[in-house]
């Protein structure tokens, strides 16, 4: 190796700053990163530090740097209006040391700003500093604070989930060409479980008569995460028939998740109450579950999946085994799906996924599915997902004649920048799998690239999802169920953020809970549930262990059968929150309606604000609502928050006659109730505001919805009185305003009864009819139609009635 007189003296005579060329050669020529934590419990407040030391290349004027992290994170978005306020963002210059002769840098400043979709995908959330008027030597420091608090704000709140491995990826623009290039080393945090907030239970909504439900309890922080490392007990007791039918105390694991199987309850008859509590801890809330034991069950149990998990392989939290096991062992699923985005898998990412997840398939315990999601743009068809139900390998993502089945090929590891188009549009995906449609089940659905109903495969579609982590979607039933199509209806967690099984809700985009398909099986293995699936024997809740059950004779939800004369279909809800609604729909919409409340009897003092809806039916779909209900002549006595999905989301008294509130909906409705006095001589007033999502700017202040940016309603407690419930529409997909009476009797969790239903077909030749129903806090649970043809009384088809 030449020594330093050698190196200096090859350019020939020169003039240069002492020790600078030794100085840079040493240095990274990207520079480095380094972060002021390493563990930090979810959902906690902090400031964080990024200090990023500028390398050799130096950093030129009207250059930029990026701090960025992935669009799944709900880490609170930054701000950078208001220095004493939460989750301000800061970033200031540091000089670094001058050797003899080297000028300073000229920097006058550093501009920040954050932008949600400021890089790509999947670190798209980035934190931009601008070098403002001057450049950056190597060595000299931009130090970024998130949750500054030097003007006494509270800092920053973190993300809301667990991850192993949350990491910061930082770029850098050192030419100032808009041309970015990763800073090696991320910054990686580890983001823990809080301490135990409440006990959360999974147990079949109901069983046959006699049969033994198996039970999965976790210990959850206050967002969700399952919480580690516990030890301790938890104590199980379970009545039924007025009497106990079971106690008993469970240790709790020492290490590792916070979580029990329990398999030794009595066998049910009628309803058995499950509860679950934590000896001495008065701050862990108690757990309630609710199986009952059907004489006339039509399977041995009610089965639950989850079969669109995302794992870290491509948008997705952690490992595909964490994911699998949180299913099983946390969320306590029966049947769970592996899923990859076709176009960012990697081939050895799809192979050690599958890998993995036929490792947890195991018969009479848990299935697990791999599935691929093909992405394409909604002109294209939409997003759909390929269950790939059979025992052979799956023919993703090349075909036994080597073609690849992606979407098109476009992942973080690919050398180019091109894109390789495959099966596109979704035309060319039915045409990979149309061959043996028994082993393949496709499910379209709404998510970022939501599915345009223009397109649809009978053999190949059976499904299609209505509800997800994404938000709500009763329209696209509605309008597939409008259109002719016989699909039933699946719900699932589209899971990004490592919590399957109807996982807690997030913030931001993910902003409801996980749903869940109940799976209407014989047996729990892959063949029994995959014939399930395919024929439609399902029903769909937004994450809560409820349960639909229809019949038409012989006849389960999802059949099509010809019937002659008016046909009587059977239903049972089984909940446990209590439904206060339920409705049964044909192609032309609601056609039966029982309203619990006013059933029971309506409260001379109890009333509800119900809100909720969606802006778009497009990706950041959600509506951000902040309003005021006033209540004058009258006494506000009381008010409870309904359906509101984390702490971030609030209602309270803002005066003497005014209540406060504050809440996002992405399809589903959130509610406010008020036991007013004089409620016949008061008015109620509601007004507020409608925001969405905010790419750039200040987070405080949501975009308006330009179509109803803001809302102002009132009425008289006469006219409520007299109307029972009072509906305002906004526009948007379903926005509302509901004002209605409530019951004060208990909601019943267990409603059956029957409907009869006109012997009149559709144009397209038979009668689709669904149910759904509606608990007290919002939760949802919907049955796939039966697909019923009318036939006269010598067996022809009955003429259309429209």
């Amino acid at each position: 190796m030449q020594d330093k007189t050698e190196r200096r003296a090859r350019p020939g005579e020169h003039v240069a700053p002492v020790g600078l060329y030794e100085a840079i050669k040493a240095r990274p020529f990207l520079g480095s990163i380094q972060c002021s934590h390493d563990r930090l419990v979810a959902g906690s407040w902090h400031e964080i530090l990024l200090s990023y030391e500028v390398g050799a290349c130096g950093i030129a004027d009207g250059a930029t740097f990026k701090a960025t992290f992935k669009f799944y994170s709900d880490w609170a978005l930054f701000q950078t209006a208001d220095p004493a306020a939460a989750n301000y963002v800061s970033a200031e210059y540091e000089a670094g040391p001058l050797l003899p002769g080297q000028s300073p840098a000229t920097v006058q400043s550093l501009s920040v700003r954050f932008d949600q979709k400021g890089h790509e995908r999947p670190f798209q959330k980035a934190v931009i500093v601008d070098v403002v008027d001057g450049y950056l030597n190597a060595g000299d420091r931009i130090v970024i604070r998130l949750g500054d608090r030097r003007a006494g704000g509270p800092g920053t709140r973190v993300q809301t989930f667990v991850e192993d491995g949350f990491r910061f990826r930082c770029y850098v623009d050192p030419l100032g060409t808009s041309r970015y290039v990763a800073v090696p080393g991320d910054p990686v945090i580890a983001i823990i479980a809080g301490p135990p907030a409440r006990i959360q239970l999974g147990a079949p909504r109901f069983v046959a008569e006699g049969v033994a439900p198996p039970l999965t309890l976790a210990l959850l922080d206050r967002w969700g995460n399952v919480a580690r490392d516990l030890g301790g007990s938890v104590e199980i007791a379970a009545s039924q028939e007025g009497g106990e039918a079971y106690r008993r105390g469970h240790a709790v694991p020492d290490a590792g998740w916070a979580v029990l199987r329990v398999e030794d309850l009595p066998p049910a008859s009628g309803e058995l109450r499950i509860a679950v509590a934590r000896p001495g801890a008065r701050d862990v809330a108690p757990g309630e579950a609710f199986v009952t034991g059907l004489p006339d069950a039509p399977v041995p149990r009610a089965l639950y999946g989850d079969l669109h998990v995302h794992a870290h392989d491509t948008v997705g939290t952690n490992s595909p085994a964490y994911n699998a096991a949180y299913a099983r062992d946390v969320a306590g699923v029966d049947v769970y799906g592996y899923t990859a985005n076709d176009f960012q898998i990697t081939d050895e990412g799809w192979r050690e996924g599958v890998a993995v997840t036929a490792g947890f398939d195991a018969p009479g315990r848990f299935v697990a599915y791999s599935v691929q999601e093909w992405c394409g743009s909604s002109t294209a068809g939409g997003d759909h997902q390929v269950l790939f139900l059979g025992d052979d390998p799956p023919g993703f993502p090349f075909n036994e004649r080597g073609e690849h089945n992606r979407t098109f090929l476009w992942n973080e590891s690919m050398g180019g920048t091109g894109v390789e188009v495959g099966r596109w549009p979704v035309e060319d995906l039915w045409a990979a799998y149309a061959h043996d449609p028994e082993n393949h089940l496709v499910i379209p659905h709404v998510g970022g690239r939501r599915y345009i109903p223009d397109w649809h495969h009978p053999e190949l579609e059976r499904l299609v999802e209505i509800a997800s982590a994404w938000g709500q979607f009763e329209w696209l039933y509605r309008d597939v169920i409008a259109r002719g199509y016989q699909l039933g209806v699946c719900a699932n967690g589209d899971e990004h953020r490592g919590r399957p099984g109807g996982g807690a809700p997030g913030v931001q985009v993910f902003g409801v809970r996980g749903g869940l398909t109940g799976i209407l099986a014989d047996a729990l293995d892959r063949r029994a549930v995959g014939r399930a699936l395919r024929a439609r024997h399902t029903f769909a809740t937004t994450g809560e262990r409820s349960a639909l059950l229809v019949r038409c004779g012989t006849h389960r939800q999802g059949d099509a059968f010809a019937h002659e004369g008016p046909a009587r279909l059977e239903y049972r809800f089984l909940g446990e929150a209590g439904f206060e609604e339920l409705t049964a729909h044909d192609h032309t919409g609601a056609i039966w309606r029982r309203d619990l409340h006013a059933e029971l009897g309506f409260s001379e003092r109890l009333v509800r604000l119900r809100f909720g809806g969606a802006r778009i039916r497009d990706r950041y779909r959600w509506a951000a609502w902040e309003g005021r209900i006033r209540i004058l002549n009258g006494t506000i006595r009381r008010i409870a928050a309904q359906g509101f999905e984390h702490a971030e989301e609030t209602a309270w008294r803002s005066g003497p006659t005014e209540i406060a509130f504050r809440s996002e909906t992405y399809g589903d409705s959130d509610a406010v109730e008020i036991d007013i006095g004089s409620l016949a001589e008061c008015r109620i007033r509601v007004e507020g505001t409608i925001g969405g999502f905010v790419k750039v700017g200040d987070p405080r202040r949501p975009a308006p919805f330009v179509h109803a940016p803001d809302f102002s309603w009132e009425i008289t407690g006469r006219e409520l009185i007299e109307a029972g419930a009072l509906r305002r529409d906004l526009g948007g997909a379903g926005l509302f305003l509901a004002l209605e009476r409530l019951t004060e009797q208990p909601l019943p969790r267990d409603v059956a009864g029957h409907i009869d239903v006109e012997p009149d077909n559709a144009a397209f030749g038979f009668r689709p009819v669904y149910f759904s129903g509606r608990q007290r806090d919002g939760s949802r649970v919907w049955s796939s139609a039966q697909f019923i043809t009318f036939a006269d009384r010598h067996g022809a088809r009955k003429s259309a009635a429209g």
